[in-house]
Protein backbone atom coordinates (compact mmCIF):
# COMPACT_ATOMS: atom_id res chain seq x y z
CA UNK A 1 0.00 0.00 0.00
CA UNK A 2 1.41 3.51 -0.68
CA UNK A 3 1.65 6.30 1.61
CA UNK A 4 -0.20 9.50 0.61
CA UNK A 5 1.54 12.51 0.34
CA UNK A 6 0.61 15.48 2.28
CA UNK A 7 2.25 18.93 0.54
CA UNK A 8 2.76 21.55 3.40
CA UNK A 9 1.22 25.46 2.74
CA UNK A 10 3.79 28.00 3.49
CA UNK A 11 2.81 30.21 5.78
CA UNK A 12 2.58 33.30 3.54
CA UNK A 13 0.27 31.64 0.86
CA UNK A 14 -2.55 30.59 3.85
CA UNK A 15 -2.11 34.13 4.93
CA UNK A 16 -2.95 35.29 1.08
CA UNK A 17 -5.76 32.60 1.66
CA UNK A 18 -7.14 33.93 4.79
CA UNK A 19 -7.23 38.11 3.16
CA UNK A 20 -8.96 36.93 -0.02
CA UNK A 21 -11.74 35.36 1.41
CA UNK A 22 -11.91 38.55 3.66
CA UNK A 23 -12.76 40.55 0.82
CA UNK A 24 -15.35 39.61 -0.84
CA UNK A 25 -17.16 39.29 2.57
CA UNK A 26 -20.64 39.46 1.56
CA UNK A 27 -22.75 43.42 2.30
CA UNK A 28 -26.59 43.90 2.48
CA UNK A 29 -26.33 47.45 0.70
CA UNK A 30 -24.58 49.10 -2.61
CA UNK A 31 -24.77 52.99 -3.75
CA UNK A 32 -23.99 54.45 -6.85
CA UNK A 33 -24.34 58.29 -6.84
CA UNK A 34 -25.32 59.55 -10.28
CA UNK A 35 -25.09 62.90 -11.43
CA UNK A 36 -26.64 65.51 -14.51
CA UNK A 37 -24.88 68.12 -15.40
CA UNK A 38 -26.95 71.47 -16.35
CA UNK A 39 -24.94 74.14 -18.46
CA UNK A 40 -25.88 77.82 -18.22
CA UNK A 41 -29.25 78.66 -20.44
CA UNK A 42 -30.21 82.46 -21.60
CA UNK A 43 -31.89 83.66 -24.28
CA UNK A 44 -33.13 86.60 -25.65
CA UNK A 45 -35.79 87.39 -28.65
CA UNK A 46 -37.75 89.79 -29.94
CA UNK A 47 -41.26 89.28 -29.97
CA UNK A 48 -43.80 89.63 -33.03
CA UNK A 49 -45.06 92.46 -31.38
CA UNK A 50 -42.51 94.54 -31.95
CA UNK A 51 -43.86 97.68 -34.13
CA UNK A 52 -40.99 99.15 -35.40
CA UNK A 53 -42.01 101.10 -38.12
CA UNK A 54 -44.13 104.55 -37.91
CA UNK A 55 -44.96 108.01 -39.81
CA UNK A 56 -44.65 111.52 -38.95
CA UNK A 57 -47.42 114.14 -39.03
CA UNK A 58 -46.85 118.48 -38.66
CA UNK A 59 -48.66 120.84 -37.29
CA UNK A 60 -48.68 124.19 -39.70
CA UNK A 61 -45.63 125.50 -38.21
CA UNK A 62 -43.61 122.15 -38.65
CA UNK A 63 -42.75 122.43 -34.87
CA UNK A 64 -44.74 119.63 -33.69
CA UNK A 65 -44.17 116.02 -34.83
CA UNK A 66 -46.26 113.09 -33.82
CA UNK A 67 -45.35 109.73 -34.84
CA UNK A 68 -48.47 106.71 -35.86
CA UNK A 69 -48.42 103.69 -34.95
CA UNK A 70 -46.80 103.98 -31.38
CA UNK A 71 -43.31 102.21 -31.84
CA UNK A 72 -42.23 99.50 -29.24
CA UNK A 73 -39.76 96.85 -28.62
CA UNK A 74 -40.90 93.96 -27.18
CA UNK A 75 -38.75 91.33 -25.98
CA UNK A 76 -38.35 87.78 -24.12
CA UNK A 77 -35.50 86.55 -22.01
CA UNK A 78 -35.66 83.17 -20.61
CA UNK A 79 -32.95 82.96 -17.76
CA UNK A 80 -31.56 79.92 -15.88
CA UNK A 81 -28.89 81.82 -13.56
CA UNK A 82 -30.19 83.24 -9.74
CA UNK A 83 -27.87 86.16 -10.58
CA UNK A 84 -27.45 87.56 -14.12
CA UNK A 85 -26.77 91.01 -15.49
CA UNK A 86 -28.70 91.83 -18.85
CA UNK A 87 -27.76 95.60 -20.48
CA UNK A 88 -30.33 97.60 -22.92
CA UNK A 89 -28.37 99.56 -25.24
CA UNK A 90 -29.62 102.24 -27.80
CA UNK A 91 -27.32 103.01 -31.00
CA UNK A 92 -27.98 105.56 -33.61
CA UNK A 93 -26.05 105.63 -37.54
CA UNK A 94 -24.03 108.67 -37.91
CA UNK A 95 -21.62 109.57 -40.82
CA UNK A 96 -18.07 108.81 -40.46
CA UNK A 97 -18.30 107.21 -36.87
CA UNK A 98 -21.00 104.43 -37.59
CA UNK A 99 -23.09 103.05 -34.75
CA UNK A 100 -23.17 105.38 -31.69
CA UNK A 101 -24.58 105.57 -28.12
CA UNK A 102 -28.11 107.12 -28.68
CA UNK A 103 -29.45 106.15 -25.50
CA UNK A 104 -29.36 108.64 -22.46
CA UNK A 105 -31.57 109.78 -19.37
CA UNK A 106 -31.56 109.88 -15.66
CA UNK A 107 -32.11 106.30 -14.53
CA UNK A 108 -33.90 103.62 -16.40
CA UNK A 109 -37.32 104.53 -15.75
CA UNK A 110 -36.44 108.29 -17.71
CA UNK A 111 -35.12 107.14 -20.97
CA UNK A 112 -34.69 108.86 -24.04
CA UNK A 113 -33.85 107.49 -27.18
CA UNK A 114 -32.43 109.31 -30.66
CA UNK A 115 -33.04 108.50 -34.08
CA UNK A 116 -31.00 109.79 -37.06
CA UNK A 117 -31.20 109.96 -40.89
CA UNK A 118 -29.52 107.13 -42.43
CA UNK A 119 -30.06 108.76 -46.17
CA UNK A 120 -28.88 112.60 -44.97
CA UNK A 121 -26.79 110.76 -41.92
CA UNK A 122 -25.96 113.18 -38.58
CA UNK A 123 -22.92 113.76 -37.28
CA UNK A 124 -21.82 112.10 -34.13
CA UNK A 125 -21.76 115.35 -32.63
CA UNK A 126 -25.10 116.14 -33.44
CA UNK A 127 -26.31 112.91 -31.46
CA UNK A 128 -24.00 114.11 -28.64
CA UNK A 129 -25.48 117.41 -28.34
CA UNK A 130 -28.56 115.83 -27.35
CA UNK A 131 -27.62 113.16 -25.45
CA UNK A 132 -24.91 115.39 -23.30
CA UNK A 133 -27.71 118.08 -22.94
CA UNK A 134 -24.88 120.73 -23.86
CA UNK A 135 -27.23 122.46 -26.49
CA UNK A 136 -30.42 123.21 -27.82
CA UNK A 137 -29.56 125.08 -31.05
CA UNK A 138 -31.65 123.09 -33.97
CA UNK A 139 -28.49 123.22 -36.49
CA UNK A 140 -26.13 121.62 -33.86
CA UNK A 141 -28.06 118.66 -33.55
CA UNK A 142 -29.35 118.80 -37.52
CA UNK A 143 -31.04 114.71 -38.80
CA UNK A 144 -31.21 113.80 -34.96
CA UNK A 145 -34.40 113.63 -33.18
CA UNK A 146 -34.73 112.22 -29.53
CA UNK A 147 -38.15 110.55 -28.44
CA UNK A 148 -38.78 109.26 -24.84
CA UNK A 149 -39.20 106.00 -23.70
CA UNK A 150 -42.18 105.19 -21.67
CA UNK A 151 -41.87 105.55 -17.89
CA UNK A 152 -43.26 102.08 -17.61
CA UNK A 153 -40.36 100.11 -19.24
CA UNK A 154 -39.15 97.49 -17.29
CA UNK A 155 -38.35 93.97 -16.99
CA UNK A 156 -41.79 92.80 -16.34
CA UNK A 157 -41.37 88.94 -14.58
CA UNK A 158 -43.61 86.32 -15.98
CA UNK A 159 -44.81 85.42 -12.34
CA UNK A 160 -45.82 81.58 -14.27
CA UNK A 161 -42.36 80.99 -14.04
CA UNK A 162 -41.42 81.98 -10.66
CA UNK A 163 -39.54 85.41 -12.39
CA UNK A 164 -39.18 87.95 -9.66
CA UNK A 165 -39.45 92.04 -9.73
CA UNK A 166 -36.33 93.58 -11.04
CA UNK A 167 -34.54 96.76 -10.29
CA UNK A 168 -32.33 98.15 -12.96
CA UNK A 169 -30.12 101.18 -12.63
CA UNK A 170 -28.62 103.75 -15.74
CA UNK A 171 -25.16 104.76 -16.45
CA UNK A 172 -22.70 105.30 -18.91
CA UNK A 173 -25.60 105.47 -21.67
CA UNK A 174 -26.75 101.86 -20.37
CA UNK A 175 -29.29 100.79 -18.46
CA UNK A 176 -28.40 97.79 -16.50
CA UNK A 177 -30.92 94.88 -14.78
CA UNK A 178 -30.30 91.84 -12.32
CA UNK A 179 -32.56 89.13 -13.36
CA UNK A 180 -33.21 86.02 -11.57
CA UNK A 181 -34.38 82.62 -12.59
CA UNK A 182 -37.31 82.77 -14.65
CA UNK A 183 -38.75 84.55 -18.06
CA UNK A 184 -39.12 88.35 -18.16
CA UNK A 185 -41.02 90.35 -21.11
CA UNK A 186 -39.20 93.87 -21.37
CA UNK A 187 -41.45 96.12 -23.43
CA UNK A 188 -39.94 99.40 -24.64
CA UNK A 189 -42.58 101.36 -25.80
CA UNK A 190 -41.30 104.81 -27.49
CA UNK A 191 -42.96 108.59 -27.03
CA UNK A 192 -44.57 109.80 -29.93
CA UNK A 193 -43.59 113.41 -30.03
CA UNK A 194 -39.92 114.92 -29.82
CA UNK A 195 -37.81 116.13 -27.11
CA UNK A 196 -38.17 119.40 -26.55
CA UNK A 197 -35.27 121.27 -29.09
CA UNK A 198 -34.20 118.25 -31.16
CA UNK A 199 -36.99 118.33 -33.97
CA UNK A 200 -36.55 121.73 -36.53
CA UNK A 201 -36.59 122.37 -40.16
CA UNK A 202 -32.90 121.26 -39.92
CA UNK A 203 -34.42 117.92 -39.34
CA UNK A 204 -34.63 116.68 -43.41
CA UNK A 205 -36.66 114.29 -44.74
CA UNK A 206 -35.76 110.57 -44.44
CA UNK A 207 -35.76 107.53 -42.57
CA UNK A 208 -34.79 107.87 -39.22
CA UNK A 209 -33.71 105.19 -37.15
CA UNK A 210 -32.29 104.04 -33.99
CA UNK A 211 -31.34 100.84 -32.45
CA UNK A 212 -31.92 99.11 -28.88
CA UNK A 213 -30.41 95.79 -27.96
CA UNK A 214 -30.46 93.70 -24.85
CA UNK A 215 -27.50 91.93 -24.30
CA UNK A 216 -25.32 89.90 -21.51
CA UNK A 217 -22.50 92.02 -22.79
CA UNK A 218 -21.34 94.96 -20.40
CA UNK A 219 -20.72 98.55 -22.03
Amino acid sequence: MKKMKFTKLLPAAFALMLLGSAAYAATDNASSQLQITVPEFINITKESGSVETASATFDDSYTTIKLSPTLNATFKVINNQPDRTIYLKGTAPTSGSGEVNALYGTDEQQMKLVFTNITHQAEEAAVTNITSGSGTAFADNANAIAFAISSSAKFAPDSSSGAQDVTGTFSDNTASYQISNGIYNPVYTIGTTAEANTFSTHDTNGTYQATLTLTTTGP
